[in-house]
């Protein structure tokens, strides 16, 4: 087949110069029939030629071009087709074809030219993604898709934490995530011919947290030898956060007291204080997190969460969290009691009782929100209770779990108490061992001296 390559080299140039025709020094050769174009093929990274027979001719030169007249193959065949591989997907390429005729008897034809795109890649289907909140995990999962080799994702938040990687699996556990709003891409990876990857998939998912208690205590820094007014606030998901921990507005220090039944082999027992990633950088070295503080020194604390060496006890009502400080070397503690400020905030209230009225007399009851509020350390004031405008006020024990209201407190122009002989009678409700139910009970309202309400009872929830 390339029999005459190097005698035609110089031929196609000479044709190509001269417009396909030859001469001698005697007489000109006359030239054979262009080619005609026939049917091409295509794959992703091949075409396939073919042109008609020319008479006369014994030979058949090519060039193939790109889109911008780059030469990509040049050769002499004596067959009428030609595959040509190693093309680039979806690309348009230009086959120059001519004729040459028995040597010295006939010529070179003109060129004919065939265009032909190869195929693009097909794209693997796109991944469907559905989020499922589970509290202390975030999981992400998808169908699997057909000629996917992986999955490529990246998960990044508005705070400017990312994370990226591969998976094989058709699903994704995220955990120790802060509160925040998180925005999911992946896209399934093949290596397969003829294939790319899928194009990519989004999802955009919000963690919120519900505070459900907080308590101001003291935090004790190793680092500085110094104390500090802090607040702890407990969020559902085992999640904490010791607010302004070196008195400086804004600079909280958040953890995670993670559960081995919820989060499986990922923690064992002796491992549950967990401070996430999202928020801290980690220091290798020191196999601690870097956690900022404010000051001008130290800018920073090295805390070394493992084995124990960090951990947390107690309840809302007293408790401490003891932190081992890589950068001195010794225990930081944040220890706090309980205060009023545990059950102060809005509460939804159910009362009920027995009424007694000229015109309405029988079972009564009623719901409302009401506010209860700080005294000072010992007392609380309640709105609401059952006549809008009149507040009560209780002494809050909190070994006991009560909230004791004393005789002689109005609402209006009700006497309320917990004696049946209209004697006023102190009130004591109980507060739950969670803080977020108050039940009191077996009281009763006068007038003028005149049973107007029984057997009353009033529940307060979260």
């Amino acid at each position: 087949m390339k029999l005459f390559r190097y005698i035609t080299s110089a031929l196609v140039a000479a044709a190509l110069a001269t417009g396909f025709t030859a001469c001698s020094d005697d007489d000109a050769l006359l030239p054979v029939e262009t080619p005609t174009a026939g049917d091409s093929d295509a794959t992703f990274n091949s075409l396939t030629f073919h042109w008609s027979k020319v008479e006369g001719a014994n030979q058949y030169g090519y060039k193939l071009t790109d889109p911008s007249g780059r030469e990509i193959v040049t050769d002499v065949i004596n067959t009428t087709s030609t595959t040509i591989t190693g093309l680039q997907p979806d690309t348009e390429y230009t086959l120059h074809v001519w004729a040459y005729g028995a040597y010295g008897i006939a010529g070179i034809s003109d060129v004919a030219t065939i265009t032909k795109r190869t195929n693009a890649l097909v794209p693997l289907a796109t991944p469907a993604l559905t989020y499922t909140d589970g509290g202390t995990t975030h999981t992400i999962t998808w169908d699997a898709i057909a000629g996917a080799e992986s999955y490529a994702y990246t998960l990044s938040s508005t705070s400017g934490y990312t994370d990226s990687g591969t998976t094989t699996s058709t699903s994704l556990n995220f955990r120790g995530l802060a509160a925040g709003t998180y925005t999911l891409t992946l896209r399934a990876t093949t290596t397969a011919a003829g294939h790319t990857d899928s194009p990519e998939a989004s999802l955009e998912f919000t963690i919120t947290r519900v505070l459900l208690w907080s308590a101001k205590g003291k935090f004790n820094s190793s680092a500085t030898s110094q104390t500090y007014d802090a607040t702890i606030c407990a969020y559902d998901g085992g999640t904490y956060v010791i607010e302004n921990w070196y008195g400086v507005e804004g600079y909280d220090f958040e953890f995670r007291i993670a559960s081995p039944e919820v989060d499986g082999s990922a923690y064992d027992e002796e491992n549950t204080f967990i401070i996430p990633e999202s928020l801290y950088q980690y220091d290798e070295d020191n196999q601690s997190f870097i956690i900022p503080t404010g000051l001008a020194s130290p800018e920073s604390v090295l805390i070394y969460p493992y084995w124990n060496y960090s951990y947390m006890e107690g309840t809302q009502i007293e408790g401490a969290v003891y932190l081992w400080d890589s950068t001195s070397g010794d225990y930081d503690s944040f220890t706090w009691g309980a205060t009023v400020d545990a059950i102060c905030g809005d509460w939804n209230l159910t009362s009920s009782g027995y009424q007694y009225l000229e015109t309405e007399t029988g079972d009564y009851s009623f719901t409302n929100v009401t506010s209860i509020t700080r005294v000072n350390d010992h007392e609380v004031s309640i709105q609401d209770l059952y006549w809008t405008g009149y507040p009560v006020s209780g002494t809050v024990d909190f070994q006991a779990r009560t909230i004791t209201f004393p005789v002689g407190q109005e609402m209006g122009y009700y006497t309320w108490g917990t004696d049946t002989s209209c004697e006023t009678g102190e009130v004591v409700a109980t507060i739950s061992e969670d803080f977020n139910t108050i039940t009191m009970t077996g009281f009763n309202f006068w007038y003028s001296g005149y049973t107007y309400l029984s057997d009353a009872k009033a529940v307060w929830t979260r």
